[in-house]
């Protein structure tokens, strides 16, 4: 699991490093990529959560 998590957060940073890049360049794929990026977060807080065994209900 700690492999399938690590490489959620590699992806992750790349993807953030690769949006600043074409953002630096006003590039318009930038936004795309941070939306690609925010998924990425997304699906990494939800393998968390099945880790520490919280769900979206515990949060509220």
């Amino acid at each position: 699991m700690s492999n399938e998590l690590l490489g959620y957060a590699k992806t992750i940073v790349q993807l953030l490093k690769t949006a600043e890049e074409l953002e630096s360049k006003e590039d318009e794929r930038a936004s795309e990529v941070y939306k690609i990026a925010q998924d990425y977060v997304k699906q990494l807080l939800g393998k968390l959560n099945e880790i520490v065994g919280n769900t979206e209900e515990d949060e509220e």
